[in-house]
């Protein structure tokens, strides 16, 4: 599977962008943080860094889900990072793309 966006600095792939529109991750309410993402999210991502074409270390899942509870995912020891974060129009995508800006080296 082909991560939906690549994207690009200087013309050198820095990190991979998936869209998904289905359910992210909730809050904990123990922690009041978000939880893991499901486990298949987080594999794939993992495979396209690692595998793919272009590796990466740094990966961006997009929810469409209003619920969505941003969270970040990171590799022990590595610089690979995964961030979750909701892209939802009722979340004020405004703040989402403040973050991307952010987030991208």
């Amino acid at each position: 599977r082909r991560p939906d966006i690549l994207v690009r600095k200087n013309g050198k792939v820095v990190g991979i962008i998936d869209a998904k529109y289905m359910a992210g991750n909730d809050m904990l309410p123990s922690t009041g943080e978000g939880s893991m993402p499901d486990s298949e999210i987080v594999n794939q991502m993992i495979i396209a860094m690692d595998y793919g074409a272009k590796k990466v270390d740094l990966g961006i899942v997009l929810f469409a889900d209003k619920n969505n509870v941003p969270v970040t995912i990171e590799k022990i020891n590595e610089k690979k990072k995964i961030h979750f974060l909701s892209m939802h129009p009722e979340n004020n995508p405004k703040n989402s793309l403040e973050e991307l800006k952010k987030i991208i080296p």
